[in-house]
């Protein structure tokens, strides 16, 4: 196998062995370019050659002129406290998109307040939740992660 980082970040692999497509007939074919699957994931490599993942391509947003990976808000949520969590963006006219964190669990003003700090200490204030939803249950897939697209449209959010 093969790896190659574009210019973006982007991670590309080339291999005998990588798919042709998805068994989904309504799905394009994964983007290829020079020989290399492009995973849509965003990465670097150190200089030993570690690949350190950075998030999906799909889950990077713009809030205030900063990009924002939603898993490190997620990261963030979690060592916090937050327990199963999904960070979302809403389409904000003044700052391009805005975070929505949803937490599974109880309402607690104190809790959401500790999650807004942790992010804007860890992250930047850009990153600070601006709504804190809380459900009983998140939608899970069958993976056991959060079903963003089900988060997403109770949240008012873009798939």
């Amino acid at each position: 196998m093969r790896l190659r980082l574009d210019d973006e970040g982007r991670i590309g692999v080339a291999s005998p062995y990588l798919c042709e497509g998805y068994a989904e007939p309504d799905l394009p074919p994964p983007p290829r370019r020079g020989g290399y699957l492009f995973t849509g994931d965003i990465g670097r490599l150190a200089a030993r050659g570690n690949l350190f993942l950075r998030g999906r391509e799909s889950r990077m947003v713009t809030v205030a002129d900063q990009n924002l990976f939603l898993e490190d808000v997620e990261a963030a949520l979690a060592a916090a406290g937050a327990g199963l969590c999904a960070a979302l963006a809403v389409p904000d006219a003044r700052r391009g998109h805005a975070v929505v964190a949803v937490v599974e669990g109880a309402e607690d003003e104190a809790l959401a307040a500790r999650l807004r700090r942790a992010c804007r200490d860890g992250l930047g204030d850009h990153a600070a939740p601006r709504r804190i939803l809380f459900l009983p249950h998140l939608p899970l897939l069958g993976s056991d992660k959060p079903d963003l697209a089900a988060l997403a449209r109770l949240v008012g959010a873009p798939p």
